[in-house]
């Protein structure tokens, strides 16, 4: 897939989600508080969008494994696992 969003890793830093290439710092959002369930939980959704390119090549690198006929139980155990891992974090 030709992805055609800003290059990952991205991480939050406080509410906003950034992305590091190496160089610059580049704000990708802002999340806003807003009460949800009797909580403010903007840092929660900057946390799932800092997410977004672990769990996208997730998907990928599973989807590839069953194109090729792999068994993938295990290794989709692990890629599911690290991509949840960050949101949790």
């Amino acid at each position: 897939m030709n992805a055609k969003h800003t290059p990952g890793p991205w991480h939050i830093d406080g509410r906003d989600v950034c992305a590091w290439d190496g160089k610059i710092e580049t704000t990708i959002c802002e999340c806003y508080a807003h009460i949800s369930i009797g909580r403010y939980n903007a840092e929660d959704n900057a946390r799932l969008i800092a997410a977004a390119p672990d769990l996208l090549s997730a998907i990928e690198l599973i989807a590839n494994a069953f194109a090729n006929g792999e068994h993938v139980i295990e290794y989709m155990q692990g890629v599911a696992r690290a991509a949840l891992a960050k949101l949790t974090r």
